[in-house]
């Protein structure tokens, strides 16, 4: 139910596909505006109050998910009975981390619309190709932020730590791990991509319902690998695996 929230605001005001329907739709024969690039990939669409809604939006819910999350597998009690209480005790953690998160993808589009540009101006002939390829690794490099960001996250919910403690942990944490970290991020990716692209490229009236079922799905998978991920790395034991099946009783 939490994951509802986040998933219809990003469903309606992200574009998934942003990227991949700029290197099919545009006419790449005229030289290429920065700012009109930008704003062509951008997955946050650029218009300022959609942005913040979708900010305070995953903020709010996020906070509250994590909260139940981390309550379940620590004591192995899964309720949604505190949702204010949750929002009190992890906002001052998911707020900075969030706007960070925002931030690294804002970033990533910032410098894949500089190297596109770029490529244009000075390899014409292999402009197409070098701007998917560095495209791709931009996006690697940010999905990787990305599961660190998480792991720092999980971290200072778990431990109370500070903000800089836990950061310098998660980092400690994902050292030499950083493959199966980042593999594990981009797990549920292949679906969005693929169910994003299709509604980007041919014109479904309903592509607004079907982003919003994938995000559902990958928001609850992300919230969710912030802690399982965490647990493993850490070696800790979740207790939600060890709850009792009432029909095994005698």
């Amino acid at each position: 139910m939490i994951s509802i929230v986040p998933a219809v605001l990003l469903g309606l005001f992200t574009t998934p596909a942003a990227t991949f329907k700029f290197f099919t739709t545009t006419d790449f024969s005229y030289e290429l505006n920065f700012w009109e690039v930008f704003t062509d990939i951008s997955f946050f669409n650029c218009v300022w109050w959609r942005i913040l809604l979708k900010f305070a939006g995953i903020v709010i819910f996020t906070s509250i998910a994590v909260g139940v999350i981390d309550r379940d597998m620590k004591v192995g009690d899964f309720n949604l009975k505190k949702p204010l209480e949750f929002l009190n005790d992890n906002l001052l953690v998911v707020f900075p981390i969030v706007t960070i998160m925002f931030g690294v993808f804002v970033l990533g589009q910032f410098i894949i619309s500089a190297l596109i540009v770029l490529w244009q101006l000075i390899l014409p002939g292999a402009f197409l190709w070098m701007s998917i390829a560095t495209s791709a690794l931009v996006y690697i490099v940010v999905l990787l932020l990305f599961a660190v960001s998480l792991a720092w996250a999980a971290e200072a919910i778990e431990t109370g730590r500070s903000l800089g403690k836990a950061l310098a942990e998660a980092l400690r944490n994902v050292r030499g791990k950083t493959v199966s970290l980042l593999l594990g991020i981009m797990l549920p990716i292949p679906v969005l991509l693929a169910i994003s692209h299709l509604t980007a490229f041919y014109n479904i009236e309903v592509a607004w319902l079907i982003n919003i079922v994938v995000y559902l799905f990958v928001y609850t998978y992300f919230v969710s690998y912030a802690f399982t991920s965490y647990y493993e790395l850490c070696g800790l034991e979740r207790e939600d695996l060890n709850k009792i099946n009432i029909w095994k009783r005698r």
